[in-house]
C-alpha cells in the first residue's frame, strides 16, 4: 500500500457523503453504492480509525482475506483479524495449518471482546466459531508411553507419515518419535529408553542434522473446540458493540439462498434463523445496484479509465482534466517511462500527491475516479494493462510452448508427473536446507506418499484432463505399473501417429498450388487498410502468404479472438489467390454473416477490380444461376456463401483457396466435403474459440496453427457482470447505454417467449425503441430488421443467439443475457464478442435464475467472468475442454489411454511420436534433471500471486533456447522489475539445463546432501551422469587435469575443480563435452 491511499482515505472521511454515512451507524440497514474495490478499501481504513467498535466485514470468498488484511494494515492502525475457512476436504496441509493458527487467534480476540476489523467469509455465518483444544507438554526425564503420545497427537489432528517434512506431521520408528508441531520452525526427535523420555532434539528435516537440544516441548493441538455461539448470535447480544458490513451483499445472500435450497451441507433451520437475523440487523451493505433508494448512501468513487498502454491518449486525458482543476495522481512502478511521456507532452508534475499532477513511484492495487474528490488515481493496471503475452502467431512457435496452454495448473488439481504418475498438487512452498532456498511443488500420491518437485523441473508436471471430467485414481509410488503403462501407451501412440500422419500427410505429399509472389499488389492492399495491423496480425499474414507460395496444399487454423482481425487476414489471403489467377470460396455458417462478409470484402477488394459475389438464399433463383455460371467461366473471383457452396452443382473454373469461418458450426456431411477439398486446394480455417478436437490436432503438430493474441490498438476489455436476473438492473443497464448514444443487445434464447419479453421491456421502458429477431423468421424479414438496427432505427435488439455469428456493429456496447446458465462457454464468449469493438468501454451482463444454477453452468459462468481480458478466447476453449472432459478430442479407441495418463501427457506422447516419424530422429534424452545447491526460485516478494508464479515457472521450464530465455528475462523485468538474486540464479540454472540437454550426452547433474560451505572440500561434489562412457581421450585428459574423476558413466565434479562456481564451472565442462 502507499501513502497516496492513506491521503485519499482521509479525504473520503471529509466528504459530506461520508459524514451522512457516519450518522447512520445505528439506523437500520444502510445501502452503500458508488464505490469500486479500492474505494471500499479506503472507506474501511477510514472507519477503522474512527469508531471504537468491532467492525465485522463479511466477504464472499475466503481467498480474498489475506490480500485485504495486507492492504488494510497500511491504511488503519486498528488491528486486522481474518478467519480462514477450514474445509473438511482441505488437501493442502501447510495451508490448513496456517489457516488454523490464524483462525484460532481471531476467535480468541473476538471472544475476549477486543476491538478491531474482523474479516469473515460468508461461511462463517453458518458455522460456529472455534478455538484450539489445550496444548500438550512433554518434559525430558519424565515417563511416557510413545505409542500413547502418537495416538493422542493423531486424535488432535496430527498426520502420521513415514518421515516428517511439514508442520502437523508425526512419525514413529521403534523408540523414536518425530514430531513437527504446528507453529514450530523445525521438527523434534523424541528418544525413549524404557518409556523414559531421554532426549528432545531439534533437527533439519532434509539433511537430518541436529540443530539443538531441549528440556521441554509444548505441542499445540490442531483440533478445535466449538464455541456455543454462532457469529450472528454473539452480535445480537450486544449489537451496539458491532458494525457489520457486507461486501456485495446481493451475492452473499444469493449464496445463502442456494445453500438453503440445496439443504445438503447445512441445517435449514440454522439458515432460516440466520435469514431472520439478517433481516433485522443494522448493517451496511456494499452493493453494485441498490435495491431501493431508502437508506441509500451513494458515493461517486468509480473505476478509473483504462488506457491499455496508449500513452499519448493518457497524456491528452491528463492535460484535459488538469485544465478542469482535477488532481491526477500517477502511482506507478514504471516511473521513468511515464516521466518521459509527461515531459514530451510538456505536462508539469511533482512528487507530491496533493499537487495538480503528480508522479509517484509506488505499487497500488488499482485506481479510481471521483468527481466529489476531483481526483483521478491511475495505477499500472489502468495505464499499461492488459499487457497481453506476446503472440505465438506463427507455426515456428515451439509446440512445447503451445502445449503449455494445456498444462496450466493450480493447487488442488489432479496432475500427472511423467516419471511418477497421477497425483494431486497440494502445495507450493519454499524449503531451506543449509542456507539454500528452493521452491517445490508437493504432490500427493496413493497411501499418503508424496514427492517434492523442484520448480525448475515443472515441465514434468501437467494438469490431468480426462475423457469425461471424472476424478482419477492416484498412482502408487512404490509400484512399477506407471512405467509399464506409459511404455505401452507410448508404443500405441506411435501406431496412432502413423494413422494420423497418413491422413494429414497425404495432402502434404501431393503437389499443390504455388501462388505467385506479388509484393506490389500486396503492399497496395496493405496500404489501403484503414487501421494499423497488430504485430501478431502482421506475423500471421506473413506466415499464411508464405505458406501459399509453397508447392503443397496449405491447411492452417487461425485462432483469433472476436474482433481481433481474422477477416482482414482472410482478405489478404484471398487477394493473393486472385492476383495469382485463382478463385476463392469463403464459407460462412449463416446467411446474415454471408451478407456482412460480402460488404467487407467488397469494400476492401472491389477497388482492385476483384469480382465478388454472394451465394445464399437471399439471392433469387435467377441470381444464383448467374453466379454459378460465373464461377464456371471465372467471371467471379471470390464467392462468399453458406454450405450452398458445397452443393454438387457448384463448379469452379480454377479454385485455389477455401476459407472456412467457424468450421465447427458445419455439419458432418459438409465437413467430409471440406476434407476432400483439403487434399486439392489451400484451406484457411478461422475461429475465435476452437472446438477441442480442432484445437488438439493443431497442438499435436498435425495441423499448422496461428494465434493472434494482441488486441487492436485502443481496444478495452469488456466489463463483465455475473449475477441473478434483476429486471431493474437490466433496465438501468439499457438506459445507461442509450444515454451515451449506444445500442443494446438483449439475448433471450426462447423463440416462444421472445415477443412477450420484448413487450414487457416496452412497458418498462416506453421511451426505448425495441425490436426482436430470431432465426425462425423469414430470412428477408430477419435481414431487414438487422439492417434497420444497424442503421440506428432501433435502440435495443431482443434476439436469440443469431447475433453470435460474427455480426459487427460498433455502436452496440451493452450486452444483456437473461438466462446465461443455459449457454455453452464458447457461446457466451462469442456473444460477448459482439460488443466492445471500438474505443468505448463495453459492458456485458450475464444473468442467471437464482437457485437454478447447476455445477457445470456455475463453472462456465465463473470462467467467463474470470476471462475478461482481451484475447482470452483461446484460453476459454481450453477451459471448456477441462470442464467437459476430452471425450470429443480423439477417436474412441484413444479414450482409455487419455483416462489412464491424462490428455496432456497423451498429447505429449503423440506429439513426440509424430516428430520422430516426421524427422526420423529420436533424441537420446528429452529431459534432464539439474539439482545444484543454489537458491533459485521466484520469491513471493517478487511475484506475490501464487497462480502467476506457477504459470511463470511453467513458461520458463518450457523455453527451448537461449533466445527464449532472454525474452523471458525481459518480460519479467517489464512486469515485475529487476531480477532478485534468486531469480537470476533460476535463469542461470535453466540455461545450464538447456546447454546440457543440447549435448545429448547428459542425463542428470545432481549434488545432493552437500554440507555447508565451511565443511571439508571432498563433501562438495556434483555428479554428472552420462548416457554412455566418454571415449574422446582429449576430453578425458582435459577433465582429469582440473580434478574431475571419471567412473563409468559418471563425472564427479568437486567444488574446487570449478573454482567454487557451480554454474560457470559446470558450464565449461558441458562445452568440453560438446
Amino acid at each position: 500500500m502507499t501513502p497516496v491511499l492513506t491521503i485519499l482515505s482521509k479525504e473520503i472521511g471529509a466528504l459530506a457523503t461520508y459524514k451522512s454515512l457516519r450518522r447512520r451507524l445505528a439506523n437500520g440497514k444502510t445501502y452503500i453504492a458508488g464505490l469500486n474495490n479500492i474505494g471500499k478499501l479506503l472507506l474501511l481504513g477510514q472507519i477503522g480509525d474512527e469508531i471504537d467498535k468491532k467492525i465485522i466485514y463479511i466477504i464472499k470468498n475466503e481467498s480474498e482475506q489475506a490480500a485485504l488484511e495486507r492492504e488494510l494494515k497500511q491504511l488503519t492502525a486498528t488491528p486486522i483479524y481474518t478467519y480462514p475457512d477450514l474445509k473438511s476436504e482441505q488437501i493442502n496441509r501447510r495451508e490448513y495449518l496456517s489457516n488454523f493458527r490464524t483462525r484460532a487467534a481471531t476467535a480468541q480476540a473476538f471472544r475476549n471482546g477486543q476491538t478491531g476489523l474482523f474479516i469473515f467469509s460468508v461461511n462463517a455465518l453458518i458455522e460456529p466459531l472455534t478455538i484450539p483444544a489445550p496444548a500438550k507438554s512433554l518434559n525430558q526425564g519424565e515417563g511416557y508411553e510413545p505409542e500413547k503420545i502418537l495416538g493422542e497427537l493423531i486424535l488432535v489432528g496430527y498426520e502420521r507419515q513415514t518421515k516428517v517434512f511439514q508442520n502437523g506431521e508425526v512419525a514413529m520408528r521403534g523408540g523414536v518419535l518425530d514430531i513437527f508441531p504446528i507453529g514450530a520452525k523445525h521438527p523434534y526427535r523424541l528418544e525413549f529408553d524404557s518409556r523414559k523420555l531421554v532426549s528432545i532434539i531439534g533437527f533439519d528435516p532434509v539433511s537430518n542434522q541436529t540443530i539443538s537440544q531441549y528440556a521441554t516441548l509444548d505441542i499445540t493441538a490442531i483440533k478445535n473446540e466449538k464455541i456455543s455461539h454462532y457469529l450472528l448470535d454473539t452480535i445480537e447480544e450486544q449489537p451496539e458493540s458491532y458494525l457489520v458490513i457486507f461486501n456485495q451483499a446481493d451475492e452473499l445472500f444469493q449464496m445463502l439462498y442456494e445453500l438453503y435450497q440445496s439443504g445438503n451441507q447445512h441445517d435449514n433451520g440454522i439458515l432460516t434463523t440466520i435469514s431472520k437475523q439478517l433481516d433485522k440487523l443494522s448493517a451496511w451493505h456494499f452493493v453494485s445496484i441498490p435495491p431501493t433508494e431508502e437508506g441509500l448512501v451513494r458515493f461517486d468513487i468509480v473505476d478509473a479509465p483504462l488506457f491499455a498502454n496508449d500513452l499519448n491518449r493518457l497524456a491528452a486525458e491528463v492535460k484535459k482534466y488538469s485544465q478542469k482543476s482535477w488532481r491526477i495522481i500517477l502511482a506507478t512502478e514504471r516511473e521513468r517511462e511515464l516521466k518521459v511521456v509527461l515531459e514530451d507532452h510538456q505536462i508539469k508534475f511533482s512528487r507530491d500527491p496533493l499537487d495538480k499532477v503528480s508522479l509517484i513511484s509506488t505499487k497500488a492495487p488499482e485506481g479510481l475516479m471521483s468527481p466529489s474528490l476531483k481526483t483521478i488515481l491511475l495505477t499500472d493496471k489502468e495505464i499499461f494493462a492488459p499487457i497481453t503475452e506476446k503472440s505465438a502467431a506463427s507455426k515456428k512457435t515451439p509446440r512445447r510452448r503451445q502445449l503449455a496452454f494445456l498444462a496450466q495448473i493450480e493447487k488442488g488439481d489432479y496432475v500427472v508427473h511423467t516419471d511418477h504418475g497421477i497425483g494431486q498438487l497440494t502445495d507450493i512452498g519454499t524449503i531451506e536446507v543449509n542456507g539454500i532456498s528452493r521452491e517445490y511443488l508437493t504432490i500427493k500420491y496413493a497411501g499418503a506418499d508424496r514427492i517434492y518437485v523442484p520448480v525448475d523441473q515443472i515441465d514434468k508436471v501437467s494438469k490431468y484432463i480426462s475423457v469425461a471430467g471424472e476424478k482419477p485414481t492416484l498412482s502408487r509410488l512404490s509400484s512399477q505399473s506407471w512405467k509399464r503403462l506409459v511404455s505401452k501407451i507410448r508404443k500405441e501412440s506411435q501406431e496412432f501417429a502413423k494413422e494420423l500422419l497418413d491422413l494429414y500427410a497425404k495432402r502434404a505429399l501431393r503437389e499443390g498450388i504455388a501462388f505467385e509472389s506479388s509484393d506490389f499488389w500486396e503492399k497496395a492492399l496493405s496500404d489501403s487498410f484503414a487501421h494499423q495491423e497488430t504485430p501478431d496480425q502482421e506475423q500471421v499474414i506473413q506466415d499464411i502468404l508464405s505458406d501459399m507460395e509453397k508447392p503443397k496444399p496449405m491447411d492452417r487454423l487461425l485462432v483469433a479472438d472476436v474482433g481481433f482481425g481474422k477477416t482482414e487476414v482472410a482478405i489478404r489471403a484471398a487477394f493473393k489467390a486472385v492476383t495469382s489467377g485463382f478463385q476463392v470460396a469463403f464459407l460462412a455458417p449463416t446467411t446474415i454473416l454471408v451478407e456482412q462478409h460480402l460488404k467487407t470484402f467488397t469494400e476492401r477488394l472491389s477497388p482492385f477490380g476483384v469480382q465478388i459475389a454472394a451465394l445464399s438464399r437471399f439471392r433469387s433463383p435467377a441470381e444464383q444461376k448467374h453466379i454459378v455460371t460465373g464461377l464456371k467461366t471465372r467471371e467471379v473471383d471470390v464467392v462468399i456463401g453458406t454450405h450452398r457452396l458445397l452443393s454438387p452443382d457448384i463448379r469452379f473454373a480454377n479454385l485455389g483457396l477455401v476459407i472456412v469461418d467457424e468450421e465447427q458450426r458445419f455439419g458432418v456431411r459438409h465437413k467430409e466435403k471440406l476434407k476432400m477439398l483439403r487434399a486439392e486446394v489451400d484451406v484457411l480455417s478461422l475461429t475465435a474459440t476452437p472446438i477441442p478436437r480442432t484445437l488438439n490436432l493443431a497442438l499435436s503438430g498435425i495441423r499448422d496453427i496461428s494465434v493472434i493474441e494482441t488486441p487492436p490498438i485502443n481496444r478495452l476489455p469488456i466489463q463483465t457482470t455475473v449475477a441473478p436476473f434483476d429486471m431493474d438492473a437490466a433496465k438501468n443497464a439499457i438506459l445507461n447505454e442509450i444515454k451515451r448514444g449506444g445500442q443494446v443487445y438483449f439475448v433471450h434464447n426462447r423463440v416462444a417467449t421472445i415477443a412477450s419479453i420484448t413487450n414487457k421491456l416496452r412497458e418498462i421502458l416506453p421511451e426505448v425503441r425495441f425490436v426482436y429477431a430470431h432465426g425462425q423468421m423469414p430470412e428477408r424479414l430477419l435481414a431487414k430488421i438487422m439492417e434497420d438496427f444497424r442503421g440506428g432505427k432501433y435502440d435495443c435488439l431482443v434476439a436469440s443467439t443469431i447475433i453470435e455469428n460474427g455480426l459487427d456493429n460498433p455502436n452496440v456496447n451493452t450486452l444483456i443475457i437473461d438466462n446465461a446458465g443455459n449457454f455453452g462457454l464458447s457461446q457466451l464468449h462469442q456473444l460477448r464478442g459482439r460488443i466492445g469493438r471500438g474505443k468505448i468501454q463495453a459492458h456485458a451482463y450475464f444473468y442467471y435464475q437464482a437457485g437454478k444454477l447447476g455445477g457445470s453452468a456455475l463453472e462456465r459462468l465463473k470462467t467467463i467472468a474470470g476471462h475478461t481480458e482481451l484475447g482470452s478466447g483461446y484460453q476459454i476453449a481450453l477451459r471448456d475442454l477441462q470442464i467437459r472432459g476430452a471425450g470429443g478430442v480423439l477417436s474412441k479407441r484413444q479414450h482409455g489411454h487419455i483416462s489412464a495418463v491424462g490428455l496432456t501427457l497423451y498429447t505429449k506422447l503423440l506429439n513426440r511420436a509424430i516428430e520422430e516419424l516426421r524427422t526420423g530422429y529420436r533424441p537420446r534424452v528429452d529431459t534432464i534433471t539439474v539439482d545444484l545447491p543454489i537458491s533459485a526460485y521466484l520469491p513471493e516478494g517478487y511475484i506475490d500471486n501464487e497462480a502467476q508464479r506457477i504459470k511463470t515457472y511453467q513458461q520458463l521450464a518450457l523455453t527451448e533456447d537461449e533466445k527464449e530465455l532472454k525474452e523471458a528475462v525481459a518480460e519479467l523485468k517489464e512486469k515485475f522489475g529487476e531480477l532478485p538474486k534468486e531469480v537470476a540464479n533460476l535463469f542461470d540454472l535453466l540455461k545450464l539445463k538447456l546447454d546440457a540437454l543440447s549435448t545429448q550426452k547428459i542425463s542428470s547433474i545432481i549434488a545432493r546432501n552437500i554440507a555447508p560451505s565451511g565443511s571439508p572440500a571432498p563433501e562438495h561434489v556434483a555428479n554428472i551422469a552420462l548416457i554412455s562412457p566418454l571415449k574422446d581421450k582429449n576430453v578425458i585428459a582435459a577433465l582429469k587435469s582440473i580434478g574431475i574423476k571419471l567412473a563409468d558413466n559418471l563425472l564427479k565434479v568437486p567444488l574446487a575443480a570449478v573454482d567454487g562456481d557451480w554454474i560457470g564451472g559446470i558450464g565449461k565442462i558441458i562445452k568440453l563435452l560438446k
